[in-house]
């Protein structure tokens, strides 16, 4: 038996697409034979997929996902995992997802990535009629689980908090990562992720401002490409808008863009070598932060504003909170981070002992234990019989179907 996952994945540069990608691995290495993907595409790259994609549903095709819930219905599958954020799917607030949801024979158990305390009613719809149709739903914070019972009407029984998963450490220590990155010599701030208004950049390089002066080993990177999405809506500004705050502050001996989209290793290898991680983002509903997880499972010291996520994560002394659009607080917590190492060492180990349980191939047993542990599951329905002869669209473009079934044992 297997189990599937539904989700935007590589190569999509998407973060969800990097949380089903590691949320595989976890699966394979828990033990699972076969982890079949389903993957969310927008774009002809999108489509580059590997043999564990076994169906494509392109974004806006209501069709596309019920012939893939028809694809895993016949597989021999005992749940599916799948992936939700409101803008991966098709339709009114992704409303798509509800054409697989409904034609889907196995249990299946989403992943809110999205809680949101102000939802609108459309949402609060949606959210209910998702978490209606699934055996179990799992939130990444505490406050998600109070949320979605009392604001969204979801059954608390359905409900199970599971932490942001994390990779582990590249092999090497933190000094050694920043000679090959070329931070050598420089204590090293850390901003990551697709770059969009909402990040608070502006505010980080104030902050980098006035404190510099007093540091000049400080060197704040922003490492990351332009959101896709805000690239196709208003291009390159935002960016060049940051490149001007620092031009006219004059800090560019204290700030790096590195303006390109990172690998997965990448990205666990900036953050090891980083001193201090950075999130000072402007949106405080926010329920889930992968890029803060693994800068607290790899002992970094900790700036944040005070959104959902870094409030219940940086709790019991685990790193600084500031409030949003305020440098001079910001400035007052990266001053104090220079200025003691002690400091630094003892949030990046309080922050460390926080999320000890965060790394993947736990989590991959974990979801395992929750699937085997859904109330009333009993036996996996047997596949559903194979698609008739004569449907096979991989000759129609685009491309539809991809890779292989297991070998039935």
């Amino acid at each position: 038996m297997a189990i599937g996952v539904i989700s935007t994945y590589p190569p999509r540069r998407c973060g969800i697409a990097s949380v089903a990608f590691h949320l595989r691995q976890a699966l394979l290495a828990a033990g699972e034979d076969f982890v079949p993907v389903v993957a969310l595409v927008k774009r002809p790259t999108d489509m580059q997929v590997g043999p564990e994609v076994v169906a494509l549903v392109r974004h806006h095709e209501k069709g596309d996902y019920r012939k893939a819930a028809a694809v895993l219905n016949a597989l021999p599958l005992r749940a599916v995992i799948l992936e939700h954020e409101f803008a991966l799917f098709g339709g009114p607030l992704g409303a798509h997802v509800l054409e697989i949801l409904g034609a889907l024979r196995t249990p299946v158990i989403t992943v809110f990535h999205t809680i949101l305390a102000s939802a609108p009613p459309p949402m609060i719809e949606v959210v209910r009629r998702v978490a209606a149709a699934s055996a179990a739903v799992v939130v990444l914070c505490e406050r998600a689980r109070e949320l979605i019972p009392t604001r969204f009407g979801v059954p608390a029984r359905k409900v199970v908090h599971l932490p942001n998963g994390v990779p582990l450490p590249p092999e090497g220590s933190s000094a050694e990562w920043k000679e090959r990155l070329g931070l050598g010599g420089r204590t090293v701030a850390l901003t990551l992720g697709l770059l969009s208004p909402l990040k608070g950049i502006e505010t980080a390089l104030d902050a980098v401002a006035q404190v510099a002066p007093d540091h000049p080993d400080l060197l704040y990177v922003v490492a990351g490409a332009t959101h896709p999405e805000e690239v196709r809506e208003r291009g390159e500004g935002y960016r060049a808008r940051l490149e001007e705050q620092v031009a006219r502050l004059g800090i560019g001996a204290h700030v790096r863009f590195v303006n390109r989209y990172l690998t997965e290793e990448e990205v666990v290898q900036y953050v090891h070598a980083a001193d201090l991680y950075v999130t000072p983002y402007l949106f405080m509903e926010q329920t889930s932060s992968a890029t803060l997880a693994t800068a607290a499972f790899l002992g970094k010291a900790l700036l944040s504003t005070p959104y959902d996520y870094a409030v219940e994560l940086l709790s019991d002394g685990a790193g600084y909170l500031s409030p949003p659009g305020d440098s001079a607080a910001l400035a007052q917590g990266l001053r104090r981070l220079l200025e003691s190492p002690e400091e630094r060492a003892r949030l990046g180990e309080a922050a460390r002992t926080r999320t000890a349980g965060f790394a993947w191939p736990v989590l991959g047993h974990r979801y395992r234990q929750l699937i085997d542990e859904l109330p009333g599951r009993g036996p996996v329905l047997p596949p559903a019989p194979p698609i008739p002869p004569g449907t096979d669209i991989r000759a129609r473009p685009p491309v539809f179907w991809r890779g292989a079934a297991p070998r039935r044992r």
